[in-house]
């Protein structure tokens, strides 16, 4: 029994200690109270993962913007690891002003804006869908159905000012509004959903993208072992930090379903390793290498420093680093071709070679990644699309 407890006692003493090695939690990282000196590079320490870290970035082309924040931690393959999670998109703001045409009152309500007017299309809406129950005919139904098409115009061309038209750009001709707590979720089939929530007086649309390289180009999500070739939005990442280097181990994905949004967690076969430190001018590292075919080959080097860049959250001097996607096989640049036997051009192979730009990461000390661009690869024979988002604003606690 006393040899019980001793156990206990020490087993105590050192989950104490643990907690204790830190001001709060055990997994922030260590406050930075003095300078590295003349040390080469850029060192994990000056990396910096705090717990409710926050770097919000916007795409200076269309006002994109989103936030990261870590917070909460993760089993993953009987390790723990932090979590890194990520906000909708937010896309643009509508002012909450009078409708400039007259909308007739509907539904009993008097329909003076846009928040009326998507109240008023969820109720019709639910009265066509209830009627289709009960096996109302369609004469009966087409009053409610002209409505709704008056409606979704309405909304339309409000996004339309914004670029986002919904039934002008879209495969489908309509779109269903959903209501969720205090926001409406405008749906089209196997769409990311348009999220919109009223913020004083106006309300702001929001949506689920990708916005890194990757995932942006069907290089994280797994469908039955292979890479799924589609841009699926990442809710959360899960990582780990030491000295040494920063890897990603799992992830959780949102699905497009009709309705709501499901989310799905999923490990990586092997950790990826996303940073490896120190950062210094020529080091070159493997993010991950897929050898089933199709294989792919993720590498990342340091190309410069103290490269100096100006975003809204500030001025820094940088690491730049490029992060290149090698086909080893049946692949090559895009913009070359070769004739093959039957005297038709084709994508010119070489396992060498990139076969679309690089993406680029400047990272700024004590600070992280402070603008990166990457691009959407698109057919052979045309320019990929370059995405840029610049930080506009940070909170780390601790630095």
């Amino acid at each position: 029994m006393l040899k019980y407890l001793i156990h206990v006692l020490v087993l105590g003493l050192l989950i104490v200690s643990f907690f204790s090695c830190s001001d709060g939690d055990p997994f922030d990282d260590p406050v930075i109270d003095r300078e590295l000196g003349d040390v080469e590079g850029l060192h994990a320490v000056e990396f910096p993962t705090p717990s409710n870290g926050t770097w919000t970035y916007l795409n200076p082309e269309n006002n994109r913007k989103f936030t990261l924040r870590i917070e909460d931690t993760r089993f993953v393959d009987g390790f723990v690891y932090r979590k890194l999670n990520s906000s909708e998109m937010r896309l643009f703001k509508i002012p909450l002003e009078p409708l400039k045409d007259k909308i007739p009152d509907m539904q009993g309500q008097e329909v003076s804006d846009l928040e009326d007017v998507i109240q008023t299309l969820y109720k019709v809406q639910e009265q066509i869908a209830e009627g289709e129950r009960k096996g109302v005919s369609d004469e009966e139904l087409e009053p409610l159905k002209v409505d709704q098409k008056q409606l979704r115009s309405v909304i339309d061309k409000d996004f339309q000012k914004n670029d986002f038209g919904l039934l002008t750009n879209r495969a489908t001709k309509e779109f269903t509004v959903q209501k969720k707590d205090d926001e409406w979720r405008i749906f089209e089939n196997f769409q990311q959903p348009f999220i919109i929530r009223k913020e004083d007086d106006q309300l702001v649309v929001f949506t689920r993208e990708t916005f890194d390289h990757l995932a942006t180009n069907g290089l994280v999500f797994r469908w039955k072992g292979v890479y799924f070739p589609a841009s699926i939005p990442i809710k959360s990442r899960y990582f780990f930090k030491s000295i040494k280097g920063y890897q990603e181990a799992a992830l959780d994905v949102y699905l497009t379903l009709l309705g709501e949004v499901p989310i799905l967690h999923q490990s990586y076969f092997i950790p990826q390793k996303m940073w490896d430190f120190p950062l210094i001018v020529g080091k070159e590292w493997t993010v991950f290498e897929k050898v089933s075919v199709p294989t792919t080959l993720v590498i990342r080097r340091v190309v410069a420093e103290d490269v100096a860049v100006d975003v809204p959250a500030g001025s820094f001097q940088t690491f730049l680093v490029e992060e290149v996607v090698v086909g080893i096989e049946d692949v090559g640049q895009p913009d070359e071709t070769e004739e093959n036997e039957e005297g038709k051009s084709g994508v010119k192979t070489d396992s060498g070679k990139p076969y679309i730009p690089p993406a680029h990461y400047w990272v700024a000390k004590n600070v992280g990644v402070v603008k990166y661009d990457y691009p959407k690869y698109i057919p052979v024979g045309s320019q990929p699309k370059i995405h840029t988002f610049e930080l506009t604003d940070y909170n780390l606690p601790g630095y």
